[in-house]
């Protein structure tokens, strides 16, 4: 969608004309998910969009259709924004349905599993920038599982998920050294041969 460029490059370059592009990004989205072309996409960017731009009550709105027409990480979406916008015990349930229970925004479970959840829905990881920066509704996996290794530095489970999808995405080096954090937690034959895989692809040996 043009309009979610838009929106994405105003949030990436805010000093380059940063605001017209969020306002224009933000007027297109919602023409977009007027219109009903793609319904999901649309009220997805939307949602974030309008979420970000202040529009509470529209945001949530969007993002709960596009919950509604779409996967996993549509609902994880919009139970991250509830939650974020104070609406806990409405996002509470749609958390435990996709996690599993006791699971927050903030705690290193959550992050993991959340993590865990955007792999199998393959947003794992955006070219470009690290989001960790921007609000978590626009986090991939991988801003996921780097909060989950940051609250939990020995969280070995993280470290792996984190290395495993770097080395997917051909980052061998940065797999190289999540895998070490791993191996300084506990011993592991596997994932030694992933820090040997690691190594050799990243010309580390």
């Amino acid at each position: 969608l043009e309009g979610e460029s838009l929106f994405r490059a105003g949030l990436r370059w805010p000093r380059e004309a940063g605001n017209l592009r969020l306002t224009r990004g933000l007027g297109r989205l919602n023409a977009a998910a007027s219109d009903g072309a793609e319904p999901r996409a649309a009220s997805r960017a939307y949602g974030r969009a309008a979420l970000l731009g202040g529009q509470v009550e529209a945001g949530l709105a969007h993002l709960a259709r596009a919950a509604e027409l779409g996967g996993a990480s549509d609902g994880l979406t919009w139970a991250v924004a509830a939650w974020l916008a104070g609406r806990s015990d409405l996002a509470r349930g749609g958390l435990r349905r996709l996690l599993g229970e006791h699971q927050e925004p903030g705690r290193p479970g959550f992050h993991l599993a959340a993590g865990q959840l955007l792999i199998q829905e393959g947003e794992d990881l955006w070219p470009g920038f690290n989001r960790q920066a921007l609000p978590m509704i626009l986090w991939g996996a991988f801003e996921h599982l780097l909060e989950a290794t940051r609250l939990t530095p020995t969280d070995r489970r993280a470290w792996e998920a984190l290395g495993d999808l770097l080395l997917g995405k051909g980052a061998a080096n940065q797999a190289h050294t999540c895998y070490q954090r791993v191996l300084a937690v506990a011993p592991s034959g596997e994932v030694e041969e992933k820090v040997w895989r690691a190594a050799k692809l990243g010309y580390l040996e």
